[in-house]
């Protein structure tokens, strides 16, 4: 039998190269002047969120969805600019809040307003986007930026299947001492988080952990799979080596000086040892990493490569490197971690609640518990000095990232999802065991 074809509502964060062919944009002079005044990273137009990205490539081929993409997005001139790419239907809008330059007017001129009433602009425009496409499924990615997310407190959930795809938990008791946020935004965050949670009927993310985060705030909450797309990449890695680690973030204020503390100590045993961190950062984080670089005495065997315009071009510079050092303390199992799989690095990584699962059929990626610098320092000097044992972690973990995250298996499972949860809502059709199972 035939299904019907489904109109989708995606509501994320994302930018790449297809999108901003499409659509013009500032040239953020002054925005970046007042951002070096206030010390902050410039801003760039580049690639983030390339899950999304890979979720649209894949649902061109699906004839029973009509994926529609809200997308606010930095710098965007004009209002709003609508297109369709190989039958993706792009709804764009200027994003208005959300950035650093208002984070720290806030914070500096100790500016409070009620974390519920702020983003007006972002929330009416994604309504009105919405409205208008007149949706059978919603599916909103992020449950934890309240710029564009407080949108999802606004639709009736009664009328229209609303699905939250948590891509982080905010309320995992672990997250502040593990990620570096200030704590006024946190609190501010959380609470949008939090009133989502209890707001939804349907929750997806393929991690028994952050179920049980969000069933403590709505146990009634039906639970689905989402395995975020993750990518294959046509790049060839059979290039010369420059570098024996790499640590990589879209900023690396994320974990740039606990990479830093971790090679220090590898370099101790090993002064041949050398360290390429790519990615975004402030004046002041490249001022107290460099710092600590030099307490270190490892001037000579780092080296910054700092912001590549697009995601392909970061990871050209990844491959220069052996292996990937990758100290993230609070993502389950971090998409810069899959990322080094598909590329064949080996991992030395932190052991947080989702990373183990890696290893349950031999050792994939190299843990140690987070915060364990030496411990990880200790791994890196093992795979070093066995390349044997790199070329078995790399199989192994092809094998895990196989069988969880092939493109076609997820575009199958996800369009399965949509279905399953439009007829639920309508017919209380029960939802498939697969595509409620947590997998890690």
């Amino acid at each position: 039998m035939q299904r019907k074809k489904l109109k989708v509502a995606l509501i994320c964060h994302v930018s790449n190269i297809t999108i901003r062919e499409h659509i013009s944009l500032d040239n953020w002079k002054l925005k970046n002047i007042i951002k070096r005044l206030l010390g902050l990273p410039i801003s760039n137009y580049r690639d983030y969120s390339i899950w999304n990205t890979l979720l649209f490539q894949q649902f061109e081929g699906v004839n029973d969805i009509e994926l529609h993409a809200v997308i606010p997005h930095p710098g965007l001139k004009g209002k709003r600019t609508d297109f369709v790419v190989n039958n993706i239907h792009y709804h764009c809008f200027r994003q208005t809040g959300g950035g650093r330059i208002w984070a720290k007017i806030m914070s500096v001129g100790h500016i409070k307003k009620d974390i519920f009433k702020r983003f007006r602009h972002n929330v009416s425009m994604i309504k009105k986007i919405v409205n208008e496409i007149h949706p059978d499924v919603i599916n909103m990615i992020g449950a934890e930026c309240p710029f564009y997310t407080l949108v999802g407190l606004e639709f009736d959930i009664n009328k229209v299947p609303f699905i939250l795809t948590l891509q982080t938990a905010l309320s995992d008791p672990d997250f502040l001492k593990n990620y570096p946020m200030e704590s006024r935004i946190y609190e501010e965050n959380v609470q949008v988080e939090q009133a989502l949670f209890k707001h939804c009927h349907y929750i997806a993310h393929d991690s028994y952990w952050y179920r049980e985060v969000a069933a403590g705030y709505n146990p009634t909450a039906q639970f689905l799979r989402y395995t975020f797309f993750m990518p294959k990449y046509d790049i060839d890695t059979n290039v010369k080596k420059e570098f024996d680690f790499v640590y990589y973030a879209a900023n690396i204020s994320k974990a740039g000086a606990d990479a830093v503390e971790a090679f220090g100590l590898a370099y101790k045993d090993n002064p041949n040892l050398t360290l390429n961190i790519i990615g975004d950062y402030s004046v002041s984080t490249y001022v107290q990493l460099m710092e600590r670089v030099k307490e270190l005495g490892i001037e000579k065997n780092v080296t910054f490569s700092g912001y590549l315009p697009t995601h392909v071009d970061a990871l050209k510079q990844v491959i220069k490197s052996r292996y990937g050092l990758v100290p993230i303390k609070i993502d389950l199992i971090s998409g810069t971690i899959i990322e080094c799989i598909i590329l064949g690095l080996p991992v030395v990584t932190f052991k947080t609640k989702g990373t183990p699962r890696i290893n349950d059929n031999g050792e994939a990626v190299l843990l140690s518990d987070i915060g364990d610098y030496q411990d990880m320092a200790n791994n890196m000097l093992r795979l070093v000095n066995d390349e044997t044992l790199g070329r078995s972690m790399v199989k192994k973990a092809r094998e895990f990232y196989t069988n969880i995250w092939e493109l076609n298996q997820a575009t199958h499972r996800l369009t399965d999802i949509y279905h399953s949860v439009y007829e639920n809502f309508h017919n209380g059709s029960e939802i498939p065991a697969k595509l409620v199972e947590s997998v890690y």
